[in-house]
């Protein structure tokens, strides 16, 4: 990965590999043998995890282009699919897109993802037994944080008349461990406790970034020139008269 060299002059504490194109999967997960323990579905359906990273706290790991990313949509009781990133996981055979779950401890694991990032409400079959259901809300609910979302200011720059801030939109990481025997895990993840947290302090900066991505997202620049852009040293900023 080359996020570590990107990553000081990004100024975001992303662990994203830009090196590489992102290349997800998706397979069916098929639950037809256990009918007392159907998956269940929420007003989020889409829960998104990262096992590459599970325990690294608040960090950004479940970012559409972030290394590992996992995302699981429950379909009906007794199908559901995950989304995930080929490099960082093997899920079942090669030759095949359907995975059976094997356990009804596995298929708890996998409810767990939806329970977590539901924001009020869990939908299941009416057919599901409730001490099931209430077994599953009790096992949850010391993991979900009273705040799972929140935003933070930090004061960039401050005059007279003027403030410049920048706003954080921040998600708590799920708590759940997914590990399940069908799914493999295949990458070794980055050193975490070399990422550093630096803040973009020039809108300008900002500015120029963007643009560089855009143009290594449209194939007009090629990897090593991004690099090499993002490498530059930043110009200062102007200076109000």
């Amino acid at each position: 990965m080359r996020q570590s060299a990107l990553q000081p002059q990004i100024g975001f504490q992303q662990v994203t590999d830009f090196e590489r194109p992102r290349q997800t999967r998706n397979d069916l997960i098929d639950n037809t043998r256990f009918e007392a323990a159907p998956f269940v579905t929420s007003d989020h359906p889409v829960s998104v995890h990262n096992r590459l990273f599970e325990g690294s706290g608040d960090l950004p790991v479940t970012g559409t282009g972030a290394s590992g990313l996992q995302m699981w949509l429950p379909l009906s009781p007794r199908y559901g699919l995950m989304f995930y990133d080929e490099h960082a996981y093997r899920l079942g055979r090669p030759d095949s897109h359907i995975v059976r779950a094997v356990s009804p401890t596995h298929v708890a694991k996998l409810n767990a993802l939806t329970w977590w990032g539901a924001s009020e409400n869990v939908y299941a079959s009416p057919h599901t037994d409730r001490g099931y259901l209430l077994a599953s809300a009790e096992a949850i609910a010391p993991l979900r944080r009273e705040t799972r979302i929140w935003i933070e200011e930090e004061d960039l720059d401050r005059t007279e008349t003027t403030k410049r801030v920048r706003v954080a939109f921040k998600v708590s990481g799920s708590p759940v461990r997914l590990d399940l025997p069908f799914l493999r895990t295949v990458a070794a993840p980055p050193n975490l406790a070399e990422l550093e947290e630096v803040t973009m302090r020039q809108p300008e900066r900002i500015a120029d970034l963007m643009e560089w991505g855009r143009l290594y997202r449209k194939g007009w620049i090629d990897f090593d020139t991004f690099e090499q852009l993002c490498l530059r040293v930043p110009r200062q900023p102007r200076r109000r008269r």
